[in-house]
C-alpha cells in the first residue's frame, strides 16, 4: 500500500513539472507574440505615414486656426499662443512639404529606371 502512494506522488510530481514546463513553455510563447504584435503595430503606424496624411494633418492645423480666428473675433481676445504657432510653422511646413514631394518623386523616377535596366 505505502508503495502505491510513492508510486502515486511520484506520478504526481512528474506531471506537476510536465505542467510546469509547458506553462514556461507558453509564457515564452506568449512573450514572443506580444513582442511580434508590437513590432506589427508599429510597422502598421509607420506604413501610415504618407505625404497625404502629412497634408490632411496641414489641413486639420488650417481648420485648427480658422477655429481660433473665429473665437478671437467673438471674444475679442488676443491671439492666443496656440494660434501664433500655427501661423508661425504652417509656412514652414509647406515649404517641407513641398521638398518631400519633389524627393518622393525624384524617387520614383529613379526606381523607373532601376526596374528598365
Amino acid at each position: 500500500m505505502k508503495c502505491k502512494k510513492v508510486i502515486i506522488v511520484i506520478n504526481i510530481i512528474i506531471i506537476m513539472a510536465s505542467l510546469i514546463e509547458q506553462i514556461e513553455m507558453l509564457d515564452k510563447q506568449k512573450f514572443d507574440l506580444l513582442e511580434k504584435i508590437k513590432v506589427d503595430e508599429e510597422r502598421n503606424r509607420k506604413d501610415g505615414y504618407t505625404l497625404e496624411r502629412l497634408e490632411a494633418c496641414n489641413k486639420g492645423s488650417d481648420k485648427r486656426r480658422n477655429q481660433l480666428a473665429k473665437n478671437r473675433k467673438n471674444r475679442g481676445i488676443e491671439e492666443t499662443s496656440e494660434l501664433i504657432m500655427i501661423s508661425h510653422t504652417n509656412h514652414r511646413f509647406d515649404i517641407i512639404l513641398e521638398i518631400f514631394k519633389k524627393q518622393d518623386s525624384r524617387i520614383q523616377e529613379l526606381e523607373e529606371i532601376i526596374r528598365n535596366k
